[in-house]
């Protein structure tokens, strides 16, 4: 599969939109992995699972992406996120996505941001 990082940009800007993992998921290989700080997710079941539990955090969100970097095994992307979460607390917060991919789709998707920013205001 060739995978182009505007290509998986467009297709997590629609899944945010819709509040849909579906194509997302599409992009991923049989095998793939994803991860974050707190959880590893593999295989497809998992990743969807990875990426339902992202979108269900938030009311709405939206990611903007300012850099991009391809290298011949996949793409690092820096981005910004805004948006409202689950309890109604608005949150803004940055990070960098690290994305493999190979003749099958995505192998690896790794991300990492500060966590912190999802601990409700009254707890911090």
């Amino acid at each position: 599969m060739s995978l182009t990082p505007e290509d998986f940009i467009a297709v997590l800007q629609e899944a945010e939109r819709e509040h849909s993992s579906d194509q997302l998921v599409d992009l991923f290989s049989p095998e793939a992995s994803c991860a974050n700080l707190s959880h590893e997710a593999h295989g497809l079941d998992e990743v969807r699972d990875f990426w339902d539990t992202y979108l269900a955090a938030f009311i709405e969100v939206a990611s903007e992406f300012s850099r991009v970097i391809e290298h011949p095994d996949g793409f690092l992307l820096e981005w910004v996120a805004h948006g409202i979460l689950a309890n109604g607390e608005p949150i803004g917060y940055r990070g960098v996505s690290l994305i493999d991919v190979g003749p099958d789709g995505i192998e690896s998707f790794r991300t990492y941001y500060d966590s912190a920013v999802f601990v409700p205001q009254a707890v911090r």
